[in-house]
């Protein structure tokens, strides 16, 4: 019998190769302003990415909850080490999200939608404004919806901390942090980095679920990241408008999906994977605009994607 176990142990290690084990320190900073999770939702969340790492990608990963904080006070507490020289370099580099005209950056993003054929940059625009167009006239149009969406956004959101909601000072918080990995929030976080555009951020407006900083800032935890639940759980009308997560008793199966969000920013800090446009029905292949509930059933259906991931 024991013979048989160790047999079946190694078996088990040619077919899946050793388990990698990572340990997350998290802590949460929330935002009364806007609708979070409760501690036994929050609980189930990160539980649900466990099973996913370890099923999906082979990982075990662990969490150490720091606690929670209330938003102003722990952004404040963390932005002010930022050095000055610091935050006007980052400055020059990010959009005015309250204001929005991104004319500056035409050339970022027109060099980042030709990494891609055109066929794969289609599926992430509205079926009604797909056009058989040159990349120089879809750089155009994407600025057009990045622009006309984020007015929508910015017209039922406080504008009283603008910097709260913004990406690129996200970032500088995250690389003068204390001992922690992941900061989970509940407020909008807008991507104003558009000198490294991403084109399913683009085309929503610039609402993400978060971001990770792999730069090595001296911590003896060398990643960082920021994760938000506002695109799931917000009330404002744009966001109903455009995400498919809400119909009756949609609840449990929501949780879900924000684990599988939550899994997706994981993968690109712990295993470097890129998002994979060409991959159908993956964890790595990002939603469709918001359409959530669209990108987990296709992953439900489809199971551990055979691809190869770069």
């Amino acid at each position: 019998m024991k013979i048989k176990r160790i047999l079946l142990f190694l078996i088990t290690l040619t077919l899946f190769g050793c388990v990698k084990e990572y340990d997350i320190k998290v802590i949460r900073a929330t935002d009364s302003r806007y609708p979070s999770l409760n501690n036994e939702e929050f609980g189930l969340v990160l539980e649900k990415t466990k099973e996913i790492m370890r099923e999906y990608f082979n990982i075990k990963i662990g969490y150490s909850y720091i606690g929670e904080e209330g938003m102003s006070d722990f952004f404040d507490k963390y932005f002010k080490r930022v050095p000055n020289p610091e935050k006007i370099f980052w400055e020059k580099r990010r959009c005015n999200i309250f204001s929005p005209d991104i004319k500056e950056f035409r050339a970022d993003i027109f060099n980042y939608l030709k990494k891609y054929k055109m066929d794969k940059l289609k599926g992430f625009l509205p079926e009604g404004e797909r056009k058989k167009e040159t990349y120089k006239e879809l750089t155009e149009r994407v600025m057009e919806i990045y622009e006309r969406k984020l007015n929508l956004i910015n017209k039922e959101i406080d504008p009283s901390r603008p910097e709260i909601y913004s990406c690129v000072q996200w970032l500088l918080l995250v690389r003068h942090r204390d001992d922690f990995n992941l900061i989970f929030i509940n407020t909008p976080l807008i991507d104003d980095m558009l000198f490294d555009p991403v084109i399913h951020t683009l085309v929503r407006g610039g609402i993400t679920c978060g971001f990770i900083d792999d730069v090595n800032s001296g911590h003896k935890n060398e990643w960082g990241g920021v994760f938000t639940t506002f695109p799931f759980l917000s009330e404002i009308e744009f966001l109903k408008s455009e995400r498919d997560t809400d119909y009756p008793d949609a609840q449990k199966e929501r949780l879900e999906i924000i684990a599988y969000q939550m899994c997706h920013e994981l993968t690109h800090l712990l295993l470097k994977y890129d998002d994979a446009y060409d991959h159908p029905n993956c964890i790595l292949n990002p939603p469709k605009g918001l359409r959530y509930k669209e990108w987990y059933d296709g992953i439900i259906k489809a199971g551990r994607c055979p691809k190869k991931h770069k």
